[in-house]
């Protein structure tokens, strides 16, 4: 009998052990993310990686990103260029400025966010909330009256993220999370025929999320 109790014994405590390095190792976690807003919809891969039981360094890269960009933000840029603001009011200029936005085109965003995170207390569902940084560019390419002409935009985003994180399985994890950016700056211009006009640009956007992961 104190042979089996001393062997039970053993045997929770090699069990106990084995959980809770289990538990210690499973502080990373990558998998692919959907973000919608802002431009566009944009495909990606996010990954998390905890520095404390509270918090969590989030990156993220989203492939096919565009920029958020106004006909505001270009009917500026066309009256850098120089042409007047009764020009780009007729239905030719409003119609430029729609060609001009239809090749802003897509590219690349590298995001960071740091978050604080809390556990429902099955531990089955992660919430965090924290500061999200996102840079972002693009280019693309058109023509107008004959006159081929390319578009570059850049922006930098700064702004506060919220999810949760729901464990399916203790090895995988889906999610959803929302982010508003509340500085947003950057630039967008045109070149044509070897001169280049830009404008800056600015306001908020609004970006939702939905993502799955694999953790270990």
């Amino acid at each position: 009998m104190k042979l089996a109790k001393s062997v039970m014994i053993i045997a929770y405590a090699i069990i106990g052990i084995t959980t809770a390095v289990s538990a210690q190792e499973k502080t990373k976690s990558v998998g692919p993310v959907i973000e919608f807003g802002g431009g566009g919809t944009s495909f990606g891969i996010k990954g998390k990686a905890s520095v404390s039981d509270q918090i969590s360094i989030r990156p993220l890269i989203l492939f096919g990103y565009k920029p958020s960009v106004s006909r505001s933000d270009i009917n500026q840029l066309l009256l850098n260029s120089g042409s007047p603001q009764a020009f780009i009011d007729e239905p030719s200029g409003q119609q430029g400025i729609t060609e001009i936005l239809n090749t802003i085109g897509t590219g690349t965003g590298y995001g960071l966010a740091v978050t604080y995170d809390f556990k429902s207390p099955d531990s089955k569902i992660v919430g965090y909330v924290g500061p999200r940084i996102l840079f972002g560019s693009a280019s693309g390419s058109g023509t107008r009256g004959g006159t081929a002409f390319t578009t570059s935009t850049n922006e930098t985003n700064i702004g506060l993220t919220a999810g949760a994180d729901y464990a399916i399985t203790p090895d995988f994890t889906a999610g959803l999370n929302a982010t508003y950016n509340f500085s947003r700056s950057g630039t967008t211009s045109v070149t044509a025929t070897d001169r280049t006009f830009s404008s800056s640009i600015s306001g908020g956007t609004f970006n939702v999320g939905i993502n799955a992961a694999y953790s270990f």
